[in-house]
């Protein structure tokens, strides 16, 4: 029996592909349709997966927003009730959690919130703390923002994985105050995610809307959901208190996205009262 001339033969190079083709060349169509299927779905998963990072951004937006009207009316209520005075500043935490079937992914939230003093009257400073504190946790073992440096945890499922954080400032001093209603306080937010995003927020209360700068694009698809520019050149650069809460968030969900290791007992499992420590 003569062997089988291959391509390897340096000789005759392909000799052996007309003949194979003649013989069976429905084969090879099968194969080429099968690629290209197999290259369309990866399309469609990629493309799946851009919109799942693009509607989670807006919805990083809406929870920034949310988290400040309940700040601020929480803030009200302790004034009210003549109760040590909360801060203004708020750090957010964003946990992504797999919707169900062809769902989009749930957004769910941890909150710091403090009790107002000199020490926390700076934010850059604040989320520097919380850097150090994140630091000396992971030294003594296990490390999980929800659990260490949170007040506040929504209930989630152990599926649920870090995606960033945000800092929120209420009442800031260069924002005109358009509402006197204790939860419409004017706010500021900044906020960094685990895909590069870098995103500003600004809220002046009454009924104009949350406008946004973000380095990448909060339209899902071809619709534009929410009101917000593409960010210039010197995006949170400088010296401002801006942009050195910006250099200190951004190095805070770096740290957090190397070494957390979440507790695979999930925050839903309390139930669904937020915990809650003041």
């Amino acid at each position: 029996m003569e062997p089988r001339t291959t391509a390897w033969d340096a000789d005759q190079p392909m000799a052996w592909w007309g003949a194979e083709l003649g013989a069976d060349p429905g084969r090879h169509r099968d194969v080429g349709q099968q690629a290209a299927a197999v290259e369309e779905e990866g399309n469609r998963t990629d493309a799946a997966d851009r919109t799942q990072q693009n509607r989670l951004r807006g919805d990083v937006v809406d929870r920034l927003a949310l988290a400040c009207r309940r700040h601020a009316r929480h803030r009200a209520d302790r004034e009210w009730e003549r109760g040590h005075p909360i801060s203004q500043h708020l750090i957010v935490f964003f946990y992504r959690e797999p919707g169900p079937d062809e769902a989009p992914d749930l957004l769910r939230v941890a909150t710091r919130i403090f009790l107002a003093g000199d020490d926390v009257a700076d934010l850059p400073s604040i989320v520097t703390q919380l850097y150090a504190l994140s630091r000396e946790y992971l030294a003594m073992g296990r490390y999980d923002p929800r659990e260490q440096l949170s007040t506040r945890v929504e209930p989630m499922t152990s599926s649920a994985q870090y995606v960033g954080l945000g800092a929120a400032t209420l009442d800031p001093y260069d924002i005109q105050r358009e509402s006197n209603l204790p939860d419409e306080r004017p706010f500021r937010a900044i906020a960094a995610l685990n895909d590069g995003t870098r995103m500003l927020s600004v809220w002046t209360g009454g009924q104009g809307s949350v406008r946004t700068e973000s380095t990448h694009t909060l339209d899902v698809g071809a619709t534009r959901t929410r009101t917000w520019a593409w960010a210039g050149p010197m995006f949170l650069q400088g010296r401002s208190e801006v942009a050195r809460t910006a250099a200190s968030l951004i190095r805070l969900n770096e740290f957090i996205l190397e070494n957390s290791q979440p507790d695979r007992m999930a925050r839903g499992q309390r139930g669904d009262k937020w915990w809650r420590r003041f």
